[in-house]
């Protein structure tokens, strides 16, 4: 009965699974053509291109054609239609560095978009393979779980034939019942947390259906943590990079701020054509240079460059308290790694132990040599263990993910 319900329950299951189970490459490759957040970060590049080539047009002349025709009647009297044509054009000479200014501002603003890419494609891999490996975790806990029921079950059989024996209290064969119900919830429990790491995975791949799948990887660590890093690493960082820039750019807002206290110099121009016919053939021509300069703009120009150099004050220590975050960060996540790397041998070497300790002990309970209360703690330890192994593969991984994504990387 038990077997045809097992059945029953695996075909249920199954049947909401993919037949084939995904790997890292394929949820990465849809999360990155899906991804919301990724794709708003696309844009935000792609506009900051363009602010970037628009502000070229400020070097070149700005041209403008008019066409006009004039009637006129006066006294009853009407006058004959007047045309004209004209073509107008103007071009800074010098608008106090302000052009060359905002070129370059708009220059940093593109590497700015280009870093906060950067940024936003490590925290989505980061969500998406954090989410990746909880997904994995959970297909692993229900092999687990499995496991455990069934040692379970074995060891109740097990007290079950001592305590028909007379061998064995009824505490005793009551403890091991509980503890076969806990696993048989534990396995009912892994069942469903395998459908919530589902949803998880689905939304960062960026999905709106849901479904049960399956992925296939397994908890390797591929960084090494032997060579401990270099504050040199900071300069690589986005969030510092983005940082550098920021106040780099407001160098330039200074500038720019500075050129409303300098002339403006242009040289425009025009051709035009007027008269009683079309096409109309008096020519005039003209050609200027011109200079202004707004001495008292009621003192505009003033605030705008205190605001400007406060600004340049307020990047200049946020610049310097990112750098201390990052620094700090970089010896609390690196350790985190190196922590979670070597507490995998740790537990590997605590799991091969039980694992060990547990065979002799149940072979020395089931002879009579040694007591229910040592078998039994020897069986919990090893179940225990075993558990802590998974776990400790687990969080290694994750470290390694929160490692790579303090420093920005993608895959």
């Amino acid at each position: 009965m038990k077997i045809i319900y097992r059945i029953i329950l695996f075909l249920i299951f199954a049947g909401d699974a993919f037949s084939a189970p995904l790997i890292w490459q394929d949820v990465l490759s849809e999360a990155k053509k899906n991804n919301p957040e990724l794709i708003k970060a696309e844009d935000s590049v792609k506009n900051a291109r363009l602010s970037y080539y628009n502000s070229y047009t400020n070097f070149l002349p700005q041209l403008s054609a008019n066409a006009g025709v004039n009637k006129s009647k006066t006294d009853g009297t009407d006058s004959p239609e007047q045309y004209s044509l004209g073509l107008s054009g103007r071009l800074s000479l010098f608008s106090g560095f302000s052009d060359s200014s905002q070129l370059k501002s708009k220059n940093i603003d593109l590497k700015i978009a280009e870093l906060e890419y950067k940024r936003i494609l490590a925290d989505v891999i980061y969500n998406l393979k954090t989410s990746f490996i909880g997904l994995l975790w959970a297909q692993e806990t229900i092999g687990l779980s499995e496991e455990i029921l069934k040692r379970r079950s074995e060891n109740y059989d097990l007290v079950k034939f001592k305590y028909d024996a007379g061998l064995e209290d009824k505490g005793s064969l009551l403890r091991v019942e509980a503890d076969k119900f806990q696993a048989e919830y534990d396995l009912a429990k892994a069942k469903r947390n395998l459908k919530t790491a589902s949803a998880q995975v689905l939304r960062d791949i960026g999905r709106d259906e849901f479904e049960v799948i399956t992925v296939t990887a397994s908890f390797n660590v591929y960084m090494s943590t032997t060579i401990e890093p270099s504050y040199k690493l900071l300069r690589e960082i986005p969030d510092y990079l983005i940082a550098e820039k920021n106040l780099e750019k407001s160098e330039y807002s200074v500038k720019i701020a500075r050129s409303e206290f300098y002339p403006d110099l242009s040289i425009s121009g025009s051709i035009s054509n007027s008269g009683e016919k079309w096409i109309p053939d008096n020519e005039k021509q003209s050609l200027s240079l011109n200079l202004s300069y707004p001495f008292f703009p009621g003192g505009k120009n003033i605030y705008d460059l205190k605001i400007a150099k406060t600004n340049k004050k307020i990047s200049e220590e946020t610049f310097k308290s990112i750098r201390q975050q990052l620094m700090a960060r970089l010896e609390s996540v690196w350790n985190d790694f190196v922590d979670a790397t070597e507490n995998v041998k740790v537990s590997e070497k605590y799991f091969n132990a039980s694992e060990q300790q547990s065979k002799i002990r149940t072979t020395k309970y089931v002879n009579g040599l040694v007591s229910y209360q040592d078998w039994y703690t020897s069986e919990n330890d090893y179940i225990s263990s075993k558990r802590a192994f998974l776990n400790s593969r687990r969080n290694a991984v994750i470290s390694e993910i929160s490692w790579k994504n303090f420093l920005g990387l993608g895959e």
